[in-house]
């Protein structure tokens, strides 16, 4: 969820168009990255970052399937 995390799967597996942040698709927010919640406690946040990038994400895939 964060460039780390794609910098790691295009080492693996190469560049692909379709590889992107959850955040991306997130509307309420300008991040990009999802922070690590482990160190600075910032549970809360991070949910409603997440939750936010999944209400995207599935708006992205209705949009797609015409659904």
């Amino acid at each position: 969820m964060d460039d780390e995390n794609v910098a790691d799967l295009q080492r693996r597996f190469g560049p692909h168009p379709r590889l992107v942040r959850l955040l991306d698709f997130a509307g309420s927010t300008p991040l990009r990255e999802v922070p690590d919640p482990y160190y600075k406690g910032n549970f809360d946040t991070v949910y409603q970052l997440v939750v936010d990038g999944c209400q995207g994400l599935l708006a992205e895939i209705r949009a797609e399937a015409g659904i």
